[in-house]
């Protein structure tokens, strides 16, 4: 792995944002050689919050008017 050659991207696996919560991303990048790399930099932050889903609610749905085309 060098500079301007191949590069990796390791993945913990897919993930679905379905369940309520907070969502944390960690992103280090490593340099150095294979077997020994150097974590040089890292962020650890907020990804997103689901928040629950709203429902809808109708209640004593009229028709105010119709007009036929």
């Amino acid at each position: 792995i060098g500079a301007g050659k191949d590069h990796e991207f390791i993945s913990s696996g897919s993930f679905t944002l379905n369940k309520v919560g907070k969502y944390t991303t960690w992103i280090e990048l490593l340099m150095g050689p294979q077997d020994n790399p150097v974590i040089v930099d890292r962020y650890i932050g907020d990804l997103c919050t689901v928040k629950a889903e709203l429902e809808a609610e109708f209640s004593q749905l009229k028709i105010a008017s119709f007009e036929k085309r």
